[in-house]
């Protein structure tokens, strides 16, 4: 992990990023989103967005 993004990466009590079905869905939100980080922050954030709607 990028020790400059480690802060908002890490594990907290209310965002279990270390779980793995966490980081299986991340994944899977991204796997058609193009190289650039912004593609993947795009798609990731209407993974978690649309299914509450």
């Amino acid at each position: 992990m990028d020790l400059k993004f480690e802060a908002y990466l890490s594990p907290t009590s209310i965002m279990d990023s270390d779980n793995r079905a966490v980081a299986d869905y991340a994944m899977e939100a991204v796997k058609d989103a193009d190289k650039d980080v912004l593609s993947k922050a795009v798609k990731l954030y209407y993974a978690v967005r649309d299914p509450i709607w």
